[in-house]
């Protein structure tokens, strides 16, 4: 049979049933009995058991029995453990038995610990070497010992309170004293002379006490806050002794703290102090003038250098009356020349007024020619500054590198003057050449200037140059005058201009982007042929199309014609890229575990690179050289396809329905039933992403995703038509839901250089949200019954989406580039960008009216501008209309 287990003893219990042997009172036997619960407690006790020692330490006075008190007093007799001795010790503290205080002694050994009982030991055996050398612990229990019952204990508690030998016990008896202010402590300091040096608390209270009043005085900052205290203390000779030290620092570092708690509180007690003693703080700068100013001590601001002037304007303000009045007086006798340029630059960037009274009463001047020239002007020094500045050479010149700021208050004046030849200060000789890097408050300011003064030839000259909004308020303005050009061309163009800005116009403001649809349909493409997968190319207006009829086609959506076909492939092309060069890349799909290529595709051949056992699932081209691939095969390689080679494999663990690779091509996101990461070199794993997963009920199969521009983060889509957003938290990922598509989410990207993030579901609905807010910007609805696909061009300038039936849409994405165009000056719009306009004018009822008028003001403008350009650059764009593309 299995031995029942013993239930678990505390060390104590085997005393306790010794203890009732041994307390038994049966006659005959019960002796011997009682004698062997003696000796197995003595074993017991010897063995560390507190418990054992205790009920034998209680029975020495006690226990009838006169052989079982002689067993126990040879062994409190005998050389006793510490544990054992300890608990001796502590039963004698608490009933204070005759015979166990008799054995102790003999034993002549203190108890360890705790430490009340320590001490109380060391004094019953009159320890003196103990006691002088007390750790801080023991202290109050000598202070409570002081009122022992026993006279012998009480006398030597306080013999051992004026011999404390340890600095730390010392500091503590005084700090007992501090809090208590007891008597009896105050005597055993003033009888041993105790002066602690810390804690500073305590060290300035003792020495204030007892008279020691240069410990006080050459003391560091450290005291500084327990003197101020103290000078409200309850002890009249302590208030009054640190009265005198706080106006008697001799440490210039605690005349400096005590400077600063003044600054920082101006209490009248610290006021007093300063004024008392007259002290000045040596640092920092702003300490120092504010103590000299306090205390009359003028000529230390008067000798202020040029980082001091702005503490004097500071102090200027002060709601100290003195203070103020002497920071004012002393601005007017600055000796320092640096100093007396700092008030006039305080004129200059800050307009101050009381800069601009001492400068105007003291003549004070900047030493520097050009800010001279600032100076006069900004201060309306006409006189002055013309004869300075006859030409404006020198302010023209401060303005161009001057803060926004500066700028600003330069305009101004120059509005405020009225006169145009001060225009010669803000512009460049020629008006247009300034037009290009004109602000638009600069740019107000001309206009506002040169109408005032009816200077219409320079006006229409801006109107030629500046941005679109000022330009149609100058023809505006003109017209209004019925003001002609005197050039032939010139008035043709004046008058048609004239008569655009007389229609209604949109051309600024929240109203502009919101009448702006995000993007607008040019093509619409019916295929012939199943399309599985579609590319732009980086460089050339090429769209590559990938079928389950074993074809691939290039298609010029410029000129709405094909441009290669390539066919005869294994199997049906299931994915097509181009690497960042150009060179046109494609995989095949099956339905079983036939090997599937990975392509490689120039002029009218094409070469394999690669292969997997089924389906290539995921193809990225990281380089030119490089491309990543995943299968079915649940296989990820790195492919060299010029010595169509792997360079790296490795197994994963599922095989991916899909792959996003970032924007730096240096990670790779894989979709399955997971987000999982990896680098797309190494292809070593990086920190997973789907412990972030959303709750239980919102989980779904990934569809999609996309990395944002901020690297922590990446965009998901889902078949229950649920984007989420991760982002990496260090510790773990979070997720967030950003919007629910009514069906399955079918593509998400991210468009970094328009700022833009955009989710389309199978519903046919695109959303476009703002970076890196990700707030909601705007929508559109794709044509077809299933919206299948969508993808954007690497430029960023257009996009396809797919349909279930066939139909590919092609989208210019460029008509958001109008807000833009619209307010850069003309003059720094180039022939580049004219073709793009040309474009954008084309769109016709694609656009609202207004915003269209105002495309075409524009145009005309700009085709005046760019009359004796040889050629204006052709851009690419997308040829309108509906095409059939044959790939079967």
């Amino acid at each position: 049979m299995a031995r029942r287990p013993t239930p678990a003893r505390s060390p104590g219990d085997g005393a306790q049933r010794w203890q009732t042997v041994l307390q038994n009172r049966i006659p005959l036997a019960g002796g011997w009995l009682r004698m062997q619960s003696a000796l197995q407690l003595v074993r017991l006790s010897l063995a560390g058991d507190t418990m054992a020692t205790r009920i034998l330490a209680q029975a020495l006075d006690n226990h009838s029995d006169a052989a079982i008190r002689q067993v126990i007093r040879r062994h409190f007799s005998s050389d006793l453990p510490q544990p054992a001795l300890n608990a001796a010790w502590q039963v004698w503290a608490e009933s204070r038995r005759p015979e166990l205080a008799a054995v102790l002694l003999a034993q002549n050994r203190s108890a360890s610990k705790p430490a009340p009982l320590a001490a109380f030991s060391a004094l019953h055996l009159n320890l003196e070497r103990a006691a002088h050398a007390a750790p801080p612990d023991w202290v109050p229990f000598f202070v409570e010992a002081c009122a022992d019952s026993d006279p012998a204990i009480s006398s030597r508690a306080r013999y051992a309170l004026v011999h404390l030998s340890r600095p730390e016990s010392v500091a503590t008896l005084c700090q007992m004293w501090t809090e208590t202010r007891h008597p009896l402590l105050e005597n055993a300091l003033a009888q041993a002379a105790y002066q602690p040096m810390q804690p500073a608390a305590v060290s300035v209270a003792v020495a204030l006490k007892f008279n020691r009043l240069e410990l006080v005085t050459r003391r560091g900052p450290d005291g500084l806050r327990p003197l101020i205290t103290a000078c409200t203390d309850s002890d009249e000779e302590i208030r009054a002794r640190a009265r005198f030290c706080l106006a008697n620092l001799q440490s210039q570092p605690a005349v400096n703290a005590l400077c600063a708690e003044w600054l920082e509180r101006r209490t009248p007690l610290l006021e007093t102090a300063i004024l008392q003693a007259r002290y000045i703080a040596s640092q920092p700068a702003r300490l120092r003038l504010y103590t000299a100013l306090k205390s009359g001590r003028v000529e230390i601001a008067h000798k202020a250098r040029a980082d001091g002037v702005g503490v004097l304007f500071e102090a200027c303000a002060d709601p100290d009356v003195e203070i103020a009045t002497r920071a004012q007086a002393a601005l007017r006798a600055l000796q320092l020349p640096e100093a007396q340029e700092a008030v006039c630059q305080a004129v200059i960037a800050q307009d101050s007024p009381i800069a601009r009274q001492v400068c105007a009463e003291m003549g004070y001047q900047p030493a520097q020619p050009e800010q001279r020239a600032l100076f006069f002007f900004l201060t309306d020094q006409w006189d002055a500054y013309e004869t300075l500045d006859f030409d404006q050479r020198l302010l023209n010149a401060v303005y161009q590198i001057s803060s926004a700021e500066i700028r600003q208050r330069i305009l101004r004046k120059v509005q405020q003057a009225g006169r145009t030849d001060f225009l010669n200060i803000v512009s460049s000789s020629d008006d247009r050449a300034r037009a290009a890097k004109m602000t638009a408050i600069e740019a107000q300011l001309f206009v506002r200037v040169l109408a005032a003064n009816r200077e219409w030839d320079r006006l229409w000259a801006l109107a030629q140059s500046l941005a679109l909004p000022l330009s149609i308020e100058i023809v505006r303005m003109l017209a209004g005058e019925h003001w002609q050009p005197s050039g032939e061309l010139d008035r043709e163009i004046f008058t048609r201009l004239a008569a655009l800005s007389r229609a209604p116009l949109l051309y600024t403001g929240a109203e502009l982007t919101a009448a702006l649809p995000p993007a607008v349909m040019r093509a619409l493409l019916r295929i012939h042929g199943r399309v599985n997968s579609i590319a732009f190319a980086p460089h050339a207006p090429y769209l590559a199309i990938g079928s389950s009829g074993r074809r691939v086609a290039a298609w010029n959506y410029q000129s709405a014609g094909m441009n290669n076909l390539w066919k005869n492939f294994l199997h049906s092309i299931g994915e097509v890229t181009y690497t960042p060069a150009g060179t046109l890349l494609c995989a095949e799909r099956s339905n079983g575990t036939e090997p599937c290529g990975v392509y490689v595709l120039r002029g009218d051949t094409f070469r394999k690179a690669g292969q997997h056992n089924g389906s290539v699932t995921a193809l990225e081209a990281l380089d030119d050289i490089l491309v990543f691939t995943a299968g079915r095969d649940s296989v990820a390689t790195v492919w060299d396809i010029e010595h169509t080679s792997p360079v790296r494999q490795r197994r994963l663990p599922d095989w991916p329905r899909a792959a996003c690779l970032s924007a730096d091509r240096a990670r790779i996101l894989l979709l399955h039933n997971r987000l999982s990461m990896l680098d797309a070199r190494s292809l070593e794993p990086l920190p997973d992403l789907s412990l972030a997963r959303m709750g239980q009920a919102d989980r779904s199969v990934l569809r999609c995703a996309a990395f944002l521009p901020e690297s922590d983060k990446v965009l998901a889509g889902q078949y229950n038509g649920q984007v989420i957003l991760y982002q990496d938290g260090g510790m773990r990922t979070r997720a967030r839901l950003l919007t629910t598509h009514a069906r399955t989410v079918e593509s998400v990207l991210a468009l970094p250089e328009r700022s833009l993030v955009v989710t389309a579901g199978a519903e046919g609905h695109l959303r476009f949200f703002s970076l890196p807010d990700l707030r909601p910007q705007a929508a559109l609805k794709t044509p077809g019954e299933r919206l299948t696909s969508l993808h954007v061009s690497p430029d960023g300038a257009f996009f396809a989406t797919g349909a279930n039936d066939s139909t590919l849409a092609l989208w210019d994405l460029r008509v958001q580039d109008i807000p833009a165009l619209f307010n850069t000056p003309a003059a720094s719009i180039q022939p580049s960008q004219m073709a793009l306009i040309n474009s954008l004018a084309g769109y016709g009822q694609a656009l609202p009216a207004p915003v269209l008028s105002a495309l075409c003001y524009l145009q005309t403008l700009l085709a005046h501008r760019f009359r004796f350009d040889i050629e204006v650059s052709e851009t690419t764009s997308i040829q309108v209309g509906e095409f059939d593309v044959f790939l079967d």
